[in-house]
Formats: C-alpha cells, structure tokens, sequence
C-alpha cells in the first residue's frame, strides 16, 4: 500500500508533522507493513510515529483506535501487552533496530 497523510489522524494538524508520519511508515519493516495496511483498510489511521526509540534507528508508530484483531504473528514478529495505561497497550514489533507498531 502507498502511504499518504490521509492514513494519518487528522487529530495531527500540522501537515509537516504529518508527512514525517508517512516517512516512517514507509520505512516501516515489510512485516509490520502488513499489519498496518490491514489495521488502515479496517478504518485505523495513525496517531503518531518517531524514530530513534528504543535503538538508535528504530520505529515506533501507534494507532488511532485499538487493533480491528489479533494478528497471527511469525517469527521474526513479536506480539506484546504491556497494558501501560501512561503509553500503549498492544504492540507488535520486529528486528534490529527493533521496529513497533502499537495502540
């Protein structure tokens, strides 16, 4: 899927902020590509994305609303629930410099 700020929350009003967004989804490891054009055909968008965090390198990207379903996860994906009520509570994530796409 190609992606475009219209993937990305419209609560992220800067569209300078929101291009930054696309780079790292673009970026983003294929396998968790995967994941996120099914949470955006499922009507997700995304909230927010940064890089450097937590390797240098890395991408971390969370989602609008929770995940539409438990995705079937092979390796090299790891599923995780951290529940943190202060950050995220699902994520799934991959590689070295470890990629994240979580809610």
């Amino acid at each position: 899927m190609k992606y475009s700020i219209d993937h990305v929350s419209a609560w992220v009003g800067v569209v300078k902020l929101r291009q930054e967004i696309v780079e790292c989804m673009n970026d983003l490891r294929p396998e968790l590509q995967a994941i996120l054009d099914l949470e955006l055909q499922a009507g997700n968008l995304v909230f927010q994305a940064s890089r450097g965090w937590p390797d240098p390198g890395s991408i971390f990207i969370t989602l609008s609303l929770p995940f539409h379903r438990t995705y079937e996860v092979k390796d090299p994906v790891q599923y995780c629930e951290p529940n943190d009520p202060y950050y995220w509570k699902v994520d799934y994530s991959c590689g070295k410099p470890m990629h994240v796409l979580a809610y």
